[in-house]
């Protein structure tokens, strides 16, 4: 951790926008933190909403978060997964966004079939590996909506590589 000071970052800005989100409630806004320099220098957490399928806009029970608060991060974890495919392509431990996601699933190869051992770490970055997927044309009441089942799959890997793919790898996105 840091100071913000340090960093060369004005507390007075931060604390007009905390003061903002906080008088301006209900929101989804849930925490904020600010790294620099590879040191946490600012974390804000605000009260809200847990995250619900069946609530009202997905408002689930009201919670105050903080740091132990388990939080649903859907799409957010594409942005965090990407960062850490390019540091690993980095390091070497990845040859690159081309391979092919078999060569680094080897727990999962009982899935690999003809339509599926070309998709690339490429297309599950982009959501374009064409597996079928219905999440938006069932609601989140339907048993059958592929988010609830992923959500509840005792290995979600499996429940994603078990789907067929009904498109060809890099055509669609879903």
């Amino acid at each position: 951790t840091g100071h913000l000071d340090d960093v060369n970052i004005d507390s007075a800005i931060l604390c007009n926008m905390v003061d903002f989100i906080r008088d301006h409630m209900p929101h989804n806004v849930n925490a904020i933190l600010i790294m620099k320099d590879r040191k946490l220098v600012f974390e804000e957490y605000f009260p809200g909403y847990d995250y619900s399928y069946f609530g009202n806009k997905f408002h689930g029970d009201k919670i105050d978060w903080d740091r132990n608060t388990k939080h649903c991060m859907h799409s957010t974890t594409k942005s965090f997964t990407s960062t850490l495919i390019g540091m690993a392509i980095q390091k070497g431990y990845l040859g690159g966004v081309d391979d092919k996601m078999f060569d680094h699933l080897t727990n999962y190869n009982e899935y690999i079939n003809e339509d599926n051992r070309d998709i690339t770490i490429k297309h599950l970055l982009t959501m374009t590996g064409g597996f079928q997927w219905n999440q938006n044309e069932l609601g989140l009441d339907n048993p059958g909506n592929d988010l609830i089942r992923f959500n509840r799959a005792p290995d979600p890997y499996a429940y994603i590589l078990a789907k067929p793919v009904i498109h060809e790898p890099g055509t669609h996105f879903y």
